[in-house]
């Protein structure tokens, strides 16, 4: 990958930074590295290797095939192999391993006739989510978890070596499992920050790419058409339905959430999302549980107004 304009988002602190990706040479060093199958074993490490500019990257994986909600453990090794330091990111903020994964459509549950189908129809077919939640029609990316970061770049010395590890929980959201599959994944290190000016910061990148595999397993959550068909079977909500026409409709949200934590208004369980909005300007809201698919919550705007 060369030369390419990003905003990067770390934790939820908006850092932009102007990246110039130049992750050439990816070797993965083991089986199953590139497109891993059921062959594989739990057991296996696996390992992964990006070089560039002097640099070396090493990343090896406990495992590349998870049972849902269960963890995989990503050792990271970076070497520095110039005659002089350099300077880089520590690869523990949100951003440095990411895996994708597949939202749950299906079961898809209830066949509704009538403007309740025509809700079910749009919500499955147009969500869309904002940057900060997720849509069900495209992959969900979580995050590693690592240890804590420092606030500054760190100084990477010649011919020294810099070790971290990155943990991966098989989960959409916490407690809420993932569905089996394949989910790729990127691993990556910046590294040669220079200030591209306004505020902004060019850097280069070391990525690593390659695939996880969701076994099978027990436990499943509430899929997205599921979900939707609770929200169709709540009375407050059905009948609120049957009074915005069709060519009303502006927008519909459907994403799965985590737990809330210290806000009394959102439900302490994980939950499904899912938002009506129309023009003239109002809305309806209903929460899900993700495990249960019980209503836990509704929310109206019967007149021109703002979430």
């Amino acid at each position: 990958m060369k030369s390419v304009l990003c905003l990067i988002t770390v934790s939820l602190a908006l850092t932009a930074c102007a990246m110039r990706s130049t992750a050439s040479s990816v070797t993965p060093n083991g089986p199953g590295a590139v497109e891993p199958s059921s062959a594989v074993r739990r057991s296996e490490h696996v390992s992964f290797t990006a070089e560039d500019a002097g640099l070396k990257l090493v990343v090896v994986l406990d495992q590349v095939v998870v049972k849902p909600g269960a963890s995989i453990t990503a050792h990271l090794t970076l070497m520095n192999g110039r005659p002089d330091a350099v300077m880089f990111d520590e690869p523990c903020h949100p951003q440095s391993m990411t895996v994708d994964l597949a939202v749950p459509v299906e079961p898809i549950g209830r066949a509704w006739d009538g403007i309740a189908g025509a809700f079910k129809t749009y919500a499955l077919d147009h969500g869309q989510g904002s940057p900060m939640e997720s849509s069900a029609r495209t992959p969900l990316r979580t995050l590693a978890e690592a240890g804590p970061c420092h606030p500054a770049l760190a100084t990477l010395a010649a011919g020294a070596s810099f070790e971290s590890t990155l943990t991966w929980n098989a989960e959409l959201v916490r407690d809420v499992p993932a569905a089996p599959g394949q989910a790729p994944f990127a691993i990556q290190v910046l590294h040669d920050q220079t200030s591209a000016g306004n505020g902004m910061t060019r850097a280069d990148t070391l990525e690593i790419k390659g695939t996880i595999t969701v076994a099978p397993g027990e436990s499943r959550a509430v899929s997205a058409a599921e979900a939707v068909d609770s929200a169709l079977g709540d009375t407050d909500f059905a009948a609120w339905l049957a009074q915005q026409p069709r060519r009303s409709w502006a927008n519909v949200n459907l994403f799965l959430q985590p737990a809330a934590r210290g806000v009394a208004a959102l439900p302490t369980v994980p939950y499904w999302d899912v938002e009506l909005y129309r023009e003239p300007r109002n809305w309806a809201i209903i929460l899900v549980d993700a495990a249960s698919g019980n209503v836990l919550k509704t929310a109206f705007c019967n007149r021109p107004c703002d979430r």
